[in-house]
């Protein structure tokens, strides 16, 4: 019940996060573990041996299964769950995990309930403790045509409000479109 729970939180967290924050900037170690587990280089990795170790894991295993984190996001999670700091790294550094596809993962599923910029998204993924390099994979291979990422935001701003187009505009290059970007959006909106 207890992980259930904290699924239900995460993923009620995730959903009504769409601020971004400049203060998730990764430690180099996180970064070094990130890239050894990505390239499968796991012979220094201490082994799960404690009962709490071996939860730990199990537990990153199911969270894994259900959503998509970052290195350092899963740590936090078991931490949050109640394992030390030790024993969560221990149960992560021995999760066969693609960290470049769990930001894929991630960016994806932010872009199915709403719309980014391309920077917003760097920003949300940046939250969520992905490494620069995580990131720039993620933006890279997600797809998607900021263009109409613009639209969908726009669209989204004028069913709650009336904006003149130079005011959309703005907003838009706000929420960290271009301009050509913003404006592609208000000429779709039929702003002219």
């Amino acid at each position: 019940m207890k992980k259930i729970f904290s699924l239900l939180i995460i993923l009620i967290f995730a959903v009504s996060m769409c601020s971004c924050s400049d203060n998730a900037k990764k430690t180099n170690s996180a970064s070094d573990k990130s890239t050894a587990v990505d390239s499968g280089e796991k012979s220094n990795v201490q082994k799960p041996s404690t009962d709490e170790q071996k939860n730990a894991f199990e537990d990153a295993q199911n969270y894994l299964e259900y959503m998509a984190f970052s290195y350092e996001g899963l740590i936090a999670q078991l931490e949050h769950d109640g394992y030390s700091r030790a024993d969560a790294a221990i149960a992560v550094d021995n999760c066969t995990v693609d960290w470049n596809e769990q930001a894929l993962t991630k960016a994806l599923s932010y872009l199915e309930y709403s719309s980014f910029s391309r920077k917003g998204l760097i920003g949300q993924l940046e939250y969520n403790m992905f490494t620069d390099e995580q990131v720039a994979y993620a933006v890279e291979n997600c797809n998607v045509s900021w263009k109409e990422q613009a639209v969908k935001t726009a669209e989204r701003y004028l069913e709650y409000s009336s904006y003149k187009r130079e005011e959309l505009i703005t907003q838009l290059e706000f929420e960290g479109f271009s301009k050509e970007e913003a404006e592609y959006a208000a000429d779709q909106s039929g702003l002219k």
